[in-house]
């Protein structure tokens, strides 16, 4: 592997710098500025962060011999970085990794762009927490949505250590719950350690995802106590809150549901957290999700 070589557009970074000019570096250090959507061989947003910060942090210009040396470290810490925070997507359902922003379905992308969501979320990192929360039919697309975004939101963050050499969180990253699956558990095997497990775990997640809130009962509850997982939200709720990291869920009800089935304070805590958007999205034929 070259290690001069961009984990992101795969170039060799000595030719963005032999390309970039000193006007272009103060430019470059703005990770949002849409002229940086460079095709090969011009250099891509990391390259131009990289060059930009290293520029900027030794005093040197563009076209010091000095620069890809020092670019190659950056590089090399990128690549652990976003190892590292990769590692945090393995609660995601597999079927969901490939999901990616362009296949995010229309109306949840204008959400998403009134909110300027992705935006904030490359720049700030849930910082403040940017709570959503998403209503509509089964096998929509909401799923696969919520995905694209952690899965982007992971290689942001990558990215926004590795140019400040600076090292992320080591709590786990993101959590992906099965909302029917997890409140079936628990009501099965209330153990306090397994519960405070679970708490402990999800609570303190810098990303939690609660897929499916509002699912679980039917046939395989037949013994369920239905206050089981309105406590278990309740908890989770306070927990997210105190932690200040950002949630996001998605379900098939409307929020009269939602509150009919856990009660006001439940509902409206879990929307004030992460805002419910409810969205006339038809089933898609093929999507499984």
């Amino acid at each position: 592997m070259n290690p001069y070589s961009c984990p992101n557009c795969r170039i060799d970074i000595r030719q963005s710098v032999a390309k970039s000019d000193i006007a272009r570096v103060k430019s470059m250090t703005d990770d949002t500025n849409p002229s940086l959507r460079q095709v090969s061989p011009e250099p891509c947003a990391l390259c131009a962060c990289l060059i930009g910060q290293v520029c900027k942090s030794h005093g040197l210009t563009p076209d010091s011999p000095r620069v890809a040396d020092l670019i190659c470290t950056r590089v090399e810490h990128y690549r652990k970085a976003i190892n590292a925070e990769s590692g945090g997507l393995s609660s995601i359902p597999p079927r969901l990794l490939a999901a990616n922003l362009d296949g995010i379905p229309e109306p949840i992308r204008n959400i998403l762009d009134k909110m300027d969501f992705v935006k904030r979320l490359r720049r700030e990192f849930g910082i403040p927490a940017l709570g959503l929360g998403l209503s509509a039919k089964a096998r929509s697309g909401k799923s696969s949505a919520l995905a694209a975004l952690a899965v982007y939101r992971c290689r942001s963050a990558a990215m926004h250590h590795a140019v400040r050499n600076t090292v992320g969180d080591d709590r786990t990253r993101i959590v992906w719950l099965d909302w029917p699956g997890v409140a079936l558990k628990v009501n099965a095997d209330r153990t306090c350690g397994e519960v405070e497990h679970l708490l402990e775990w999800a609570g303190k997640a810098q990303l939690l995802i609660l897929d499916d809130i509002g699912l679980e009962g039917g046939v395989n509850w037949p013994n369920g106590d239905p206050k089981t997982s309105t406590l278990l939200l309740q908890s989770l709720i306070r927990l997210r809150h105190d932690h200040g990291a950002p949630t996001w869920w998605t379900t098939n009800g409307t929020a009269k549901e939602i509150i009919a089935r856990y009660g006001d304070a439940v509902a409206d805590r879990l929307m004030a957290l992460a805002p419910l958007h409810k969205l006339d999205l038809p089933p898609h034929p093929g999507n499984e999700i």
